[in-house]
Protein backbone atom coordinates (compact mmCIF):
# COMPACT_ATOMS: atom_id res chain seq x y z
CA UNK A 1 0.00 0.00 0.00
CA UNK A 2 1.26 3.47 -0.91
CA UNK A 3 1.18 6.10 1.82
CA UNK A 4 1.31 9.91 1.79
CA UNK A 5 0.91 12.62 4.38
CA UNK A 6 -1.71 14.37 2.21
CA UNK A 7 -3.83 13.24 -0.72
CA UNK A 8 -5.54 15.94 -2.77
CA UNK A 9 -8.33 15.14 -5.22
CA UNK A 10 -8.64 17.89 -7.83
CA UNK A 11 -6.00 19.99 -9.59
CA UNK A 12 -7.73 23.36 -9.87
CA UNK A 13 -6.94 26.51 -7.93
CA UNK A 14 -7.64 24.99 -4.51
CA UNK A 15 -5.94 21.66 -5.16
CA UNK A 16 -2.71 22.98 -6.65
CA UNK A 17 -2.38 25.83 -4.13
CA UNK A 18 -2.75 23.38 -1.26
CA UNK A 19 -0.36 20.89 -2.85
CA UNK A 20 2.48 23.38 -3.25
CA UNK A 21 2.03 24.83 0.24
CA UNK A 22 1.97 21.47 1.97
CA UNK A 23 4.80 19.97 -0.08
CA UNK A 24 7.05 22.95 0.62
CA UNK A 25 6.48 22.34 4.33
CA UNK A 26 8.00 18.89 3.97
CA UNK A 27 4.86 16.77 3.61
CA UNK A 28 4.57 14.00 1.03
CA UNK A 29 1.71 14.97 -1.29
CA UNK A 30 -0.21 13.22 -4.07
CA UNK A 31 -2.67 14.95 -6.40
CA UNK A 32 -5.41 13.09 -8.27
CA UNK A 33 -7.18 14.49 -11.34
CA UNK A 34 -9.72 12.61 -13.45
CA UNK A 35 -10.22 15.19 -16.19
CA UNK A 36 -8.08 18.13 -17.33
CA UNK A 37 -5.06 19.16 -15.26
CA UNK A 38 -5.55 22.69 -13.94
CA UNK A 39 -9.26 22.55 -13.19
CA UNK A 40 -12.33 24.37 -14.46
CA UNK A 41 -11.38 28.04 -14.26
CA UNK A 42 -8.27 27.90 -16.40
CA UNK A 43 -9.50 25.31 -18.91
CA UNK A 44 -13.23 25.79 -19.34
CA UNK A 45 -14.29 28.67 -17.14
CA UNK A 46 -13.22 32.14 -16.13
CA UNK A 47 -9.89 32.34 -17.98
CA UNK A 48 -11.01 31.33 -21.49
CA UNK A 49 -14.23 33.28 -21.00
CA UNK A 50 -12.30 36.45 -20.14
CA UNK A 51 -10.09 36.05 -23.22
CA UNK A 52 -13.25 36.07 -25.34
CA UNK A 53 -14.81 38.93 -23.36
CA UNK A 54 -11.74 41.11 -23.81
CA UNK A 55 -12.05 40.83 -27.60
CA UNK A 56 -15.70 41.78 -27.36
CA UNK A 57 -14.77 44.75 -25.18
CA UNK A 58 -13.21 46.32 -28.27
CA UNK A 59 -16.53 46.02 -30.10
CA UNK A 60 -18.35 47.43 -27.12
CA UNK A 61 -16.03 50.44 -27.00
CA UNK A 62 -16.64 51.10 -30.69
CA UNK A 63 -20.37 50.87 -30.04
CA UNK A 64 -20.17 53.36 -27.19
CA UNK A 65 -18.15 55.76 -29.34
CA UNK A 66 -20.14 55.25 -32.55
CA UNK A 67 -20.75 59.01 -32.92
CA UNK A 68 -17.06 59.75 -32.55
CA UNK A 69 -15.42 56.85 -34.38
CA UNK A 70 -16.02 56.15 -38.06
CA UNK A 71 -16.11 52.60 -39.33
CA UNK A 72 -17.60 49.32 -38.18
CA UNK A 73 -15.77 46.48 -36.46
CA UNK A 74 -16.72 42.81 -36.48
CA UNK A 75 -15.63 39.93 -34.29
CA UNK A 76 -13.48 37.23 -35.90
CA UNK A 77 -14.78 34.33 -33.81
CA UNK A 78 -12.35 31.82 -35.27
CA UNK A 79 -9.36 34.03 -34.40
CA UNK A 80 -10.66 34.61 -30.88
CA UNK A 81 -11.14 30.88 -30.42
CA UNK A 82 -7.61 30.21 -31.67
CA UNK A 83 -6.17 32.67 -29.14
CA UNK A 84 -8.25 31.11 -26.37
CA UNK A 85 -7.25 27.59 -27.36
CA UNK A 86 -3.55 28.42 -27.43
CA UNK A 87 -3.79 29.40 -23.77
CA UNK A 88 -6.00 26.46 -22.81
CA UNK A 89 -3.87 23.85 -24.56
CA UNK A 90 -0.76 24.96 -22.69
CA UNK A 91 -2.28 25.14 -19.22
CA UNK A 92 -2.69 21.42 -18.39
CA UNK A 93 0.91 20.80 -19.44
CA UNK A 94 2.13 23.68 -17.24
CA UNK A 95 0.07 22.41 -14.32
CA UNK A 96 1.28 18.82 -14.52
CA UNK A 97 4.91 19.82 -15.12
CA UNK A 98 4.78 22.19 -12.17
CA UNK A 99 3.42 19.59 -9.77
CA UNK A 100 5.84 16.89 -10.83
CA UNK A 101 8.74 19.34 -10.86
CA UNK A 102 7.99 20.16 -7.23
CA UNK A 103 8.18 16.51 -6.27
CA UNK A 104 4.42 16.04 -5.95
CA UNK A 105 3.08 12.65 -7.07
CA UNK A 106 0.29 12.77 -9.65
CA UNK A 107 -2.44 10.31 -10.65
CA UNK A 108 -4.70 10.83 -13.65
CA UNK A 109 -7.88 9.12 -12.44
CA UNK A 110 -10.63 9.26 -9.82
CA UNK A 111 -9.79 7.31 -6.67
CA UNK A 112 -12.57 5.54 -4.75
CA UNK A 113 -12.65 5.61 -0.96
CA UNK A 114 -12.70 2.18 0.64
CA UNK A 115 -12.45 3.41 4.23
CA UNK A 116 -11.89 6.64 6.17
CA UNK A 117 -8.33 7.23 4.97
CA UNK A 118 -7.77 4.86 2.05
CA UNK A 119 -8.65 5.00 -1.64
CA UNK A 120 -8.40 2.43 -4.38
CA UNK A 121 -7.46 3.03 -8.00
CA UNK A 122 -8.92 1.28 -11.04
CA UNK A 123 -6.06 -1.23 -11.13
CA UNK A 124 -6.58 -2.20 -7.50
CA UNK A 125 -3.72 -0.10 -6.09
CA UNK A 126 -4.57 1.16 -2.61
CA UNK A 127 -3.33 4.50 -1.35
CA UNK A 128 -3.57 5.77 2.21
CA UNK A 129 -3.12 9.35 3.39
CA UNK A 130 -3.15 10.84 6.86
CA UNK A 131 -5.18 13.75 5.51
CA UNK A 132 -7.29 14.18 2.38
CA UNK A 133 -8.37 17.42 0.72
CA UNK A 134 -11.29 17.27 -1.70
CA UNK A 135 -11.02 20.04 -4.27
CA UNK A 136 -12.99 18.57 -7.15
CA UNK A 137 -15.08 21.67 -7.86
CA UNK A 138 -18.49 21.58 -9.50
CA UNK A 139 -19.77 20.46 -12.87
CA UNK A 140 -22.67 21.67 -15.02
CA UNK A 141 -26.03 20.22 -14.04
CA UNK A 142 -27.67 18.64 -17.06
CA UNK A 143 -31.43 18.98 -17.58
CA UNK A 144 -33.75 15.99 -17.52
CA UNK A 145 -36.47 16.99 -20.01
CA UNK A 146 -37.04 15.01 -23.21
CA UNK A 147 -34.23 15.50 -25.71
CA UNK A 148 -31.91 17.04 -23.11
CA UNK A 149 -28.95 15.33 -24.78
CA UNK A 150 -29.27 17.90 -27.58
CA UNK A 151 -28.32 20.69 -25.18
CA UNK A 152 -24.70 21.58 -24.68
CA UNK A 153 -23.00 22.90 -21.54
CA UNK A 154 -20.77 25.86 -20.75
CA UNK A 155 -17.78 23.81 -21.87
CA UNK A 156 -19.41 23.22 -25.25
CA UNK A 157 -20.10 26.93 -25.67
CA UNK A 158 -16.49 27.87 -24.97
CA UNK A 159 -15.41 25.43 -27.66
CA UNK A 160 -17.79 26.43 -30.45
CA UNK A 161 -15.75 26.45 -33.68
CA UNK A 162 -18.23 28.93 -35.16
CA UNK A 163 -20.92 31.07 -33.59
CA UNK A 164 -24.35 29.81 -34.73
CA UNK A 165 -26.85 32.23 -36.26
CA UNK A 166 -29.38 31.50 -33.51
CA UNK A 167 -28.59 30.27 -30.00
CA UNK A 168 -30.71 29.58 -26.94
CA UNK A 169 -29.57 29.56 -23.33
CA UNK A 170 -31.57 27.85 -20.60
CA UNK A 171 -31.00 29.36 -17.17
CA UNK A 172 -30.73 32.72 -15.47
CA UNK A 173 -27.45 32.58 -13.59
CA UNK A 174 -24.30 34.53 -14.33
CA UNK A 175 -22.99 31.93 -16.78
CA UNK A 176 -26.11 32.14 -18.96
CA UNK A 177 -26.12 35.95 -18.90
CA UNK A 178 -22.41 36.26 -19.68
CA UNK A 179 -22.57 33.78 -22.53
CA UNK A 180 -25.72 35.40 -23.91
CA UNK A 181 -23.89 38.74 -24.03
CA UNK A 182 -20.90 37.13 -25.76
CA UNK A 183 -23.10 35.43 -28.36
CA UNK A 184 -25.01 38.62 -29.09
CA UNK A 185 -21.83 40.58 -29.77
CA UNK A 186 -20.57 37.69 -31.89
CA UNK A 187 -23.56 38.19 -34.19
CA UNK A 188 -26.03 35.55 -33.05
CA UNK A 189 -29.73 35.98 -32.40
CA UNK A 190 -29.89 35.14 -28.71
CA UNK A 191 -32.71 33.76 -26.56
CA UNK A 192 -32.48 33.32 -22.79
CA UNK A 193 -35.14 31.17 -21.13
CA UNK A 194 -35.71 31.48 -17.40
CA UNK A 195 -38.27 29.44 -15.47
CA UNK A 196 -39.36 32.40 -13.33
CA UNK A 197 -39.14 36.20 -13.33
CA UNK A 198 -35.79 36.43 -11.56
CA UNK A 199 -32.34 36.12 -13.10
CA UNK A 200 -29.04 36.64 -11.25
CA UNK A 201 -30.74 35.99 -7.92
CA UNK A 202 -27.49 36.39 -5.96
CA UNK A 203 -27.02 39.95 -7.17
CA UNK A 204 -28.57 43.19 -5.98
CA UNK A 205 -32.07 43.56 -7.53
CA UNK A 206 -31.40 47.16 -8.51
CA UNK A 207 -28.42 46.04 -10.60
CA UNK A 208 -30.46 43.39 -12.38
CA UNK A 209 -33.32 45.84 -12.98
CA UNK A 210 -30.89 48.13 -14.81
CA UNK A 211 -29.00 45.39 -16.64
CA UNK A 212 -31.87 43.47 -18.24
CA UNK A 213 -33.34 46.41 -20.21
CA UNK A 214 -29.89 47.28 -21.55
CA UNK A 215 -29.21 43.71 -22.68
CA UNK A 216 -32.70 43.58 -24.18
CA UNK A 217 -32.01 46.77 -26.13
CA UNK A 218 -28.86 45.14 -27.49
CA UNK A 219 -30.96 42.32 -28.90
CA UNK A 220 -31.10 39.54 -26.29
CA UNK A 221 -34.54 37.92 -26.18
CA UNK A 222 -35.38 37.26 -22.51
CA UNK A 223 -38.25 34.81 -22.10
CA UNK A 224 -39.28 34.77 -18.45
CA UNK A 225 -41.64 32.23 -16.84
CA UNK A 226 -40.57 29.79 -19.53
CA UNK A 227 -39.68 26.15 -18.99
CA UNK A 228 -38.52 23.73 -21.64
CA UNK A 229 -40.62 20.59 -22.14
CA UNK A 230 -38.52 19.03 -24.87
CA UNK A 231 -35.86 19.46 -27.53
CA UNK A 232 -36.27 17.72 -30.88
CA UNK A 233 -33.85 17.48 -33.78
CA UNK A 234 -35.38 18.96 -36.93
CA UNK A 235 -33.09 18.80 -39.92
CA UNK A 236 -29.95 20.67 -38.79
CA UNK A 237 -31.77 22.71 -36.17
CA UNK A 238 -33.37 22.12 -32.77
CA UNK A 239 -37.08 22.53 -32.09
CA UNK A 240 -37.66 23.92 -28.60
CA UNK A 241 -41.05 23.14 -27.06
CA UNK A 242 -42.00 24.90 -23.84
CA UNK A 243 -44.30 23.60 -21.13
CA UNK A 244 -47.01 26.07 -22.17
CA UNK A 245 -47.02 24.69 -25.72
CA UNK A 246 -44.96 27.30 -27.57
CA UNK A 247 -42.35 26.18 -30.09
CA UNK A 248 -39.46 27.79 -31.93
CA UNK A 249 -36.42 26.69 -33.89
CA UNK A 250 -32.85 27.44 -32.89
CA UNK A 251 -29.42 26.27 -34.03
CA UNK A 252 -27.81 25.56 -30.68
CA UNK A 253 -29.07 25.11 -27.13
CA UNK A 254 -26.83 25.63 -24.10
CA UNK A 255 -28.07 24.51 -20.69
CA UNK A 256 -26.74 26.76 -17.94
CA UNK A 257 -28.96 25.55 -15.13
CA UNK A 258 -26.54 25.57 -12.26
CA UNK A 259 -23.68 23.37 -11.14
CA UNK A 260 -23.40 20.47 -8.71
CA UNK A 261 -20.59 19.13 -6.55
CA UNK A 262 -18.27 16.88 -8.55
CA UNK A 263 -18.19 13.90 -6.19
CA UNK A 264 -19.26 11.12 -8.54
CA UNK A 265 -17.18 8.00 -8.23
CA UNK A 266 -15.49 8.96 -4.95
CA UNK A 267 -17.85 6.82 -2.83
CA UNK A 268 -17.86 9.43 -0.08
CA UNK A 269 -20.46 7.64 2.10
CA UNK A 270 -17.95 4.82 2.58
CA UNK A 271 -15.52 7.39 3.98
CA UNK A 272 -18.19 8.88 6.24
CA UNK A 273 -18.34 12.17 4.34
CA UNK A 274 -21.73 13.86 4.17
CA UNK A 275 -22.74 16.06 1.26
CA UNK A 276 -25.85 17.53 -0.33
CA UNK A 277 -26.77 19.60 -3.38
CA UNK A 278 -24.66 22.51 -2.12
CA UNK A 279 -21.53 20.42 -1.69
CA UNK A 280 -19.54 18.69 1.02
CA UNK A 281 -20.59 19.68 4.51
CA UNK A 282 -17.71 21.34 6.35
CA UNK A 283 -17.11 23.03 9.69
CA UNK A 284 -15.18 26.22 10.40
CA UNK A 285 -11.91 24.44 9.67
CA UNK A 286 -13.21 23.22 6.29
CA UNK A 287 -13.25 19.76 7.84
CA UNK A 288 -15.86 17.28 6.65
CA UNK A 289 -17.84 14.85 8.81
CA UNK A 290 -14.76 12.63 8.53
CA UNK A 291 -12.03 14.34 10.61
CA UNK A 292 -9.34 13.12 8.17
CA UNK A 293 -11.00 14.70 5.13
CA UNK A 294 -11.24 18.40 4.31
CA UNK A 295 -12.83 20.25 1.37
CA UNK A 296 -11.94 23.50 -0.36
CA UNK A 297 -13.18 25.46 -3.34
CA UNK A 298 -16.51 25.05 -5.08
CA UNK A 299 -17.09 21.51 -3.80
CA UNK A 300 -17.12 22.72 -0.17
CA UNK A 301 -20.47 23.93 1.18
CA UNK A 302 -18.72 26.70 3.08
CA UNK A 303 -21.49 29.26 2.60
CA UNK A 304 -19.48 31.71 0.49
CA UNK A 305 -19.58 32.38 -3.27
CA UNK A 306 -18.06 29.74 -5.53
CA UNK A 307 -15.24 31.80 -7.02
CA UNK A 308 -11.66 31.02 -8.00
CA UNK A 309 -10.12 33.56 -5.57
CA UNK A 310 -12.18 31.98 -2.77
CA UNK A 311 -10.82 28.54 -3.67
CA UNK A 312 -7.27 29.83 -3.44
CA UNK A 313 -8.02 31.58 -0.15
CA UNK A 314 -9.44 28.38 1.36
CA UNK A 315 -6.45 26.41 0.15
CA UNK A 316 -4.04 28.84 1.81
CA UNK A 317 -6.03 28.55 5.02
CA UNK A 318 -5.78 24.75 4.93
CA UNK A 319 -2.05 24.97 4.35
CA UNK A 320 -1.70 27.07 7.50
CA UNK A 321 -4.07 24.89 9.51
CA UNK A 322 -2.57 21.55 8.47
CA UNK A 323 0.95 22.87 8.98
CA UNK A 324 0.04 23.84 12.53
CA UNK A 325 0.39 27.57 11.95
CA UNK A 326 -3.15 28.36 13.11
CA UNK A 327 -5.94 26.76 15.10
CA UNK A 328 -8.47 29.47 14.29
CA UNK A 329 -11.51 28.80 12.14
CA UNK A 330 -11.41 30.30 8.66
CA UNK A 331 -12.52 33.93 8.48
CA UNK A 332 -13.43 35.44 5.13
CA UNK A 333 -12.90 39.06 4.08
CA UNK A 334 -15.51 40.87 2.00
CA UNK A 335 -15.81 38.93 -1.26
CA UNK A 336 -16.64 40.66 -4.52
CA UNK A 337 -18.45 39.08 -7.45
CA UNK A 338 -19.15 40.27 -10.97
CA UNK A 339 -21.09 39.46 -14.12
CA UNK A 340 -19.07 40.02 -17.29
CA UNK A 341 -21.82 41.32 -19.49
CA UNK A 342 -21.84 44.56 -21.44
CA UNK A 343 -22.20 46.51 -19.25
CA UNK A 344 -20.82 44.63 -16.27
CA UNK A 345 -22.26 44.51 -12.77
CA UNK A 346 -20.33 43.89 -9.57
CA UNK A 347 -20.93 43.97 -5.84
CA UNK A 348 -19.20 43.46 -2.51
CA UNK A 349 -20.02 43.61 1.18
CA UNK A 350 -23.29 44.49 2.87
CA UNK A 351 -26.33 44.31 0.57
CA UNK A 352 -29.22 46.75 0.39
CA UNK A 353 -31.60 44.44 2.26
CA UNK A 354 -29.04 43.87 5.01
CA UNK A 355 -28.36 47.60 5.25
CA UNK A 356 -32.04 48.41 5.65
CA UNK A 357 -32.38 45.89 8.48
CA UNK A 358 -29.32 47.35 10.26
CA UNK A 359 -30.19 50.99 9.67
CA UNK A 360 -27.08 51.71 7.60
CA UNK A 361 -26.85 54.64 5.21
CA UNK A 362 -27.67 53.77 1.58
CA UNK A 363 -26.61 56.27 -1.10
CA UNK A 364 -27.25 56.04 -4.83
CA UNK A 365 -24.95 57.72 -7.37
CA UNK A 366 -25.72 58.50 -10.99
CA UNK A 367 -22.22 58.47 -12.43
CA UNK A 368 -23.03 59.42 -16.01
CA UNK A 369 -22.02 63.06 -15.57
CA UNK A 370 -18.87 62.33 -13.56
CA UNK A 371 -15.89 63.11 -15.74
CA UNK A 372 -14.27 59.68 -15.61
CA UNK A 373 -17.49 58.07 -16.84
CA UNK A 374 -18.59 60.80 -19.22
CA UNK A 375 -15.30 60.63 -21.13
CA UNK A 376 -15.91 56.89 -21.68
CA UNK A 377 -19.61 57.26 -22.54
CA UNK A 378 -20.27 54.93 -19.63
CA UNK A 379 -23.87 54.91 -18.39
CA UNK A 380 -22.73 53.96 -14.92
CA UNK A 381 -24.41 53.98 -11.52
CA UNK A 382 -23.42 52.89 -8.04
CA UNK A 383 -24.98 52.21 -4.66
CA UNK A 384 -22.74 52.69 -1.63
CA UNK A 385 -23.59 51.53 1.88
CA UNK A 386 -21.91 53.30 4.78
CA UNK A 387 -21.78 52.86 8.52
CA UNK A 388 -19.96 55.04 11.02
CA UNK A 389 -18.11 56.89 8.29
CA UNK A 390 -16.83 53.79 6.51
CA UNK A 391 -17.93 52.02 3.35
CA UNK A 392 -19.30 48.57 4.17
CA UNK A 393 -21.01 47.66 0.90
CA UNK A 394 -20.94 48.64 -2.77
CA UNK A 395 -22.64 47.65 -6.01
CA UNK A 396 -21.89 49.05 -9.46
CA UNK A 397 -23.15 48.85 -13.02
CA UNK A 398 -20.55 50.09 -15.47
CA UNK A 399 -18.45 49.02 -18.41
CA UNK A 400 -15.60 48.83 -15.86
CA UNK A 401 -17.54 47.49 -12.88
CA UNK A 402 -15.23 44.50 -12.43
CA UNK A 403 -12.26 46.86 -11.97
CA UNK A 404 -14.08 49.56 -10.03
CA UNK A 405 -15.38 47.15 -7.41
CA UNK A 406 -11.85 46.27 -6.32
CA UNK A 407 -11.24 49.72 -4.86
CA UNK A 408 -14.31 49.15 -2.67
CA UNK A 409 -13.04 45.70 -1.69
CA UNK A 410 -9.88 47.31 -0.33
CA UNK A 411 -11.80 50.13 1.35
CA UNK A 412 -14.15 47.69 3.09
CA UNK A 413 -11.55 45.16 4.19
CA UNK A 414 -9.13 47.85 5.41
CA UNK A 415 -11.84 49.93 7.06
CA UNK A 416 -10.63 52.95 5.13
CA UNK A 417 -11.98 56.32 6.25
CA UNK A 418 -12.60 59.44 4.19
CA UNK A 419 -9.61 61.12 5.85
CA UNK A 420 -7.32 58.26 4.85
CA UNK A 421 -8.50 58.47 1.25
CA UNK A 422 -7.98 62.25 1.25
CA UNK A 423 -4.38 61.68 2.33
CA UNK A 424 -3.68 59.59 -0.78
CA UNK A 425 -2.56 61.17 -4.06
CA UNK A 426 -3.82 58.96 -6.87
CA UNK A 427 -3.28 59.10 -10.59
CA UNK A 428 -5.80 61.39 -12.25
CA UNK A 429 -8.06 60.98 -14.11
CA UNK A 430 -8.79 57.39 -13.09
CA UNK A 431 -11.72 55.61 -11.48
CA UNK A 432 -9.71 55.20 -8.29
CA UNK A 433 -9.18 58.95 -8.02
CA UNK A 434 -12.97 59.30 -7.49
CA UNK A 435 -13.03 57.12 -4.38
CA UNK A 436 -13.23 60.04 -1.98
CA UNK A 437 -16.48 61.26 -3.53
CA UNK A 438 -18.30 58.15 -2.32
CA UNK A 439 -17.80 58.96 1.39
Amino acid sequence: MLKYNVGIIGSGSAGTSAAYGLQSAGKSVAVFEDYIWGGTCANMGCDPKKIIVNSIDVLRQAQLFQNEVIGKLALNWEAVMAKKQKYVDAHPIRTLDGLEGAGIETYHETPRFIDATTVELADGTQIQADTWILATGKRPTRPTFSGAQLAGTSEDFLNLPQMPSDITFIGGGYIAVEFASIAQFAGAQVHLLQHNQQILRNFEPWLVDKLVPRLTAQGIDFQFDTEVASLTKQDNRILVTTTDGRTFLTDTVIAAMGRHAAVEGLDLPTAGVEFDAKGIKVNGHLQSTNPHIFAAGDVAASGVPNLTPVAGYEARYLVSYLNGLTTDEISYPAISSAVYGHPRIAQVGVTTSEAQKRGYQVSDYDLRSWFNYMRLNDQAAARIIKHEGKIVGASVISEQADEIINMFVTAINDGTTAEQVANQIMTYPTMESDLGYFY
